[in-house]
């Protein structure tokens, strides 16, 4: 059956005529198979899909991709190592969330269904099999809630059931205690305890009626409220945004919005020879080359989607507290696209940019949004938890440069009269127990994005004249149980990249698993920062946060204090001589609430 799938994979698209109809009455056969192992049948269903799209059979292709995700779903639970489970997503999901939406879109559309329903059935697809490891995390923190509202013997039965499961997660991610290898029957007990913890889970939830819950319209407004959320998804040559406001949900398609030109940004913003990597003498030339790809960003997608939400054009030059804000979730190829930067430069005062019309976020589902807005705790609470630094300013190997640590710690202190505790080159135990004690953590280190293993990826730390780093990987990070996170800064490179072109629905990386984690607010990076930028940056923010906090109040939770400080503080810097180059501007972004 393997050999059959991978055949069909790679022939599906150059098949024809009755060739073509032995592979559709195939690939059903197996989808439907009931005895066949479930990741078979979502690629048969993945094939049969594209082959019916081909044919332009929307209806029974939609029909196909709802059973097949009902499938996907099932796949990543809690009985799979996370290891195990990034396995099977890579095996199956490529481009299913972006071709599922085509699906469910063009079949509505050939109902003559009404724009709002259209947009919603496209954005439950997409939402549904995308982010699945993030999901399952930000699912059980829901159900414990909802479990504490219906039993609170059933909801500590389920709080110590995941984590058990977390102690197996960290297990698997320390080197020295990782399960595998040769030792077969300490796997094998390991897999069967999980299946154990795993059963007895579902049958809890099963017994108190604790079901995820869909997304509605109601729902994807209150995302939004009087802001913007817009979804981009993209497959073969054609993109489309769906834009939900609090007036309600629509679509428009980018026709300009190339696949080619896509991709060949993709590997010249996050390839090997990435501009982001320019030697010195390089440096103006990159980011010359970087501007052209913003303001083709503009042009083809950012412009058109700022013209449908009347955000463009309108009086330029207003305070940015006057701009509505705006969500950017993307899916497939154009998933790492720096739309939060689209648009020309300064250098007459007469460009356009983003920066003039809105403030920017991103999430990485509606999902993470949610979780997001929830946190409720108000900004004196926050501010009396108070400030953790941690800076690495060596760090051991030879593969680091040196970084200005202790004067970024000052730039903040001085900027927004700040007293936060630094710790330089701690050990990874040390910062561990220190995010758990602060409310606002600032990091001003290394990190590592790792394409073939995001999980991997890590903040780098280590003790001053050790013979070796140690990583504080996303594994690690997305387990560790915060109950009073606020802020992170991620003042380090790359820290919200995911090059895995197989897994870029998944948005593996240091930021994402910091929201895991509890941050709400995450301010971090799409690829490597200098010093000269980040340092100004992090006063400037800090001092625009504070003001903005008092102004509006610290007993207030006020969620949009943190992006508009960040949007303020980049169009100050941006004003800089010597951080004009979109190269040291362009790569901070904004996630979370």
């Amino acid at each position: 059956m393997e050999a059959f799938i991978m055949k069909a994979s790679v022939l599906d698209t150059e098949l024809s005529g009755d060739d073509v109809e032995f592979v559709i009455q195939q690939c059903d056969k197996v989808l439907n198979l009931d005895s066949a192992q479930a990741r078979f049948r979502v690629q048969a269903g993945l094939i049969l899909g594209n082959l019916l799209i081909i044919a332009k059979n929307w209806t029974i292709a939609d029909r196909v991709f709802a059973k097949t995700i009902k499938l996907f779903t099932r796949l990543v639970t809690w009985s799979l190592s996370p290891s195990d489970q990034e396995w099977l997503l890579r095996k199956v999901s490529i481009s299913l969330p972006s071709i599922a939406t085509f699906a469910a879109l063009y079949a509505a559309e050939s109902k003559e269904s009404p724009a709002e329903e259209v947009a919603l059935v496209s954005l439950q697809r997409v939402e549904t099999c995308r982010g699945m490891l993030a999901k399952l995390i930000f699912q059980s923190k829901l159900n414990v809630e909802r479990f504490r509202a219906k039993d609170e013997s059933a909801a500590k039965e389920y709080s110590s059931l995941l984590k058990q499961l977390t102690l197996f997660e960290t297990a698997e991610s320390n080197e020295q205690s990782r399960i595998g290898g040769n030792d077969n029957v300490r796997r094998a007990n390991v897999i069967q305890r999980r299946a154990h913890i795993a059963r007895r889970i579902s049958e809890l939830e099963n017994a108190f009626g604790i079901k995820p819950e869909d997304i509605d319209v109601h729902t994807l407004k209150s995302l939004a409220g009087q802001s913007a959320l817009v979804q981009v998804v993209m497959e073969s040559n054609t993109a489309i945004a769906f834009l939900v406001t609090d007036t309600g949900l629509r679509s428009i398609k980018l026709e300009e919005l190339n696949a080619l030109d896509v991709v060949n940004t993709h590997d010249v913003l996050y390839g090997k020879c990435r501009l982001s990597k320019a030697k010195p003498l390089g440096v103006a030339k990159a980011g010359r080359d970087l501007g052209e790809i913003l303001r083709w960003l503009w042009d083809k997608a950012v412009k058109p989607i700022l013209l449908e939400l009347g955000y463009y054009p309108r009086v330029r030059g207003c305070h940015s507290k006057q701009l509505p804000r705006l969500w950017w979730c993307a899916s497939g190829l154009v998933s790492q696209l720096p739309f939060h930067a689209a648009g020309e430069g300064l250098e007459d005062g007469t460009k356009e940019n983003v920066y003039d019309y809105a403030v920017c976020s991103y999430t990485t589902s509606f999902t993470a949004l949610k979780m997001a807005q929830a946190c409720t705790a108000p900004w004196d609470k926050v501010l009396n938890d108070g400030m953790l630094v941690v800076g690495m300013p060596t760090t051991p190997g030879s593969d680091f440069t040196r970084l200005k640590a202790k004067e970024e710690s000052r730039s903040i202190k001085d900027a927004a009269g700040l007293m936060p505790t630094y710790i330089a080159n701690p050990r990874k135990v040390d910062v561990v127990e220190k995010l758990t004690e602060h409310s606002i953590v600032h990091f001003v280190c290394h990190a590592t994005s790792i394409a073939h293993n995001p999980s991997s990826s890590a903040i780098v730390l280590g003790e001053q004249g050790a013979s070796a780093a140690e990583y504080l990987t996303v594994r690690e990070l997305k387990t560790i149980g915060l109950e009073k996170p606020r802020l992170v800064y991620l003042s380090a490179c790359s820290t919200a990249e995911n090059s895995n072109i197989k897994l870029n629905d998944e948005s593996i990386h240091v930021a994402s698993a910091l929201q895991l984690a509890g941050f709400p607010h995450v301010i971090a990076t799409l690829w490597e920062v200098k010093d000269r930028a980040s340092i100004p940056l992090a006063g400037l923010f800090y001092k625009d946060l504070m003001a903005a906090i008092a102004a509006t109040g610290t007993r207030e939770t006020n969620h949009d204090v943190v992006p508009y400080a960040l949007h303020e503080a980049l169009c100050e810097m941006r004003k800089s001589k010597s951080c004009r180059n979109p190269l040291c501007w362009a790569p901070f972004v904004h996630m979370g609430a």
